[in-house]
């Protein structure tokens, strides 16, 4: 008995995000590009599990980062003062 696998828009629902960033993470190389099929003139993916769980965690990688990037900076110990831009 083969794998059970899942189409694009399957994926994008479970992990909730759209079909696009899933694409873009793809071209991008942030996950690997799941095995392909010819329907006609269109290409179907088909998302086994695994591919499932490198998605999930480029997800979470990206759900961390952006987290973190609320956190003041530091320089050696110390907290970096970030002064405000003058206008020209």
């Amino acid at each position: 008995m083969g794998k059970r696998t899942y189409t694009t828009s399957e994926v994008a629902e479970k992990l909730q995000v759209s079909r696009e960033t899933l694409y873009q993470w793809m071209r991008s190389k942030q996950i690997p590009e799941p095995e392909q099929i010819k329907l006609g003139k269109k290409t179907q993916y088909l998302w086994t599990d695994e591919d499932i769980t490198a998605a999930e965690q480029r997800k979470f990688l990206r759900a961390v980062t952006s987290f973190a990037e609320g956190f003041p900076k530091f320089h050696r110990g110390k907290p970096i003062k970030r002064t405000p831009r003058r206008k020209s």
